[in-house]
């Protein structure tokens, strides 16, 4: 049947049985391959810096995962804090929470980036939050 298939298709009767030019393809035993390195490691807490932007007071908040603060009208909750490993350049990203409880107020849900914070971050002309770093 392989000959009648390689009449018909030679590429077919190629890819039935390996060819004597290809020498097998080695690939290392299951459970052996090396896992890469994280990207981002976890830590368990995080500073921030709270300005109110009409009276220039500004606030230091240290949280820990899941721990919510209060400046103003925000409510800032911590859900995830991550840093480069040292081999990499150093840098700190947090996932917040952030309402407002006046109405119509912009809310954030997303990453702060320590080293840019202008990618994203809460939109309010009247508060900002800044990522100082994790801990």
């Amino acid at each position: 049947m392989v000959a009648a298939l390689a009449a018909w298709s030679p590429a077919l009767a190629q890819t039935d049985q390996p060819s004597a030019a290809q020498p097998p393809t080695s690939q290392p035993p299951s459970g052996t391959e090396a896992a890469p390195p994280p990207a981002w490691l976890p830590r368990d807490g995080a500073d921030l810096v709270a300005l109110d932007k009409i009276s220039a007071k500004t606030l230091t908040l240290t949280l820990t995962i899941g721990q919510v603060a209060r400046f103003g009208s925000l409510t800032i909750a911590l859900r995830a804090c991550d840093v480069r490993p040292s081999d990499q350049a150093p840098d700190a990203t947090a996932w917040l929470d952030i309402t407002d409880a006046r109405p119509d107020a912009p809310q954030f849900h997303g990453w702060l980036i320590r080293s840019d914070p202008a990618v994203s971050g809460l939109q309010s002309p009247l508060c900002d939050v800044q990522l100082l770093g994790c801990h």
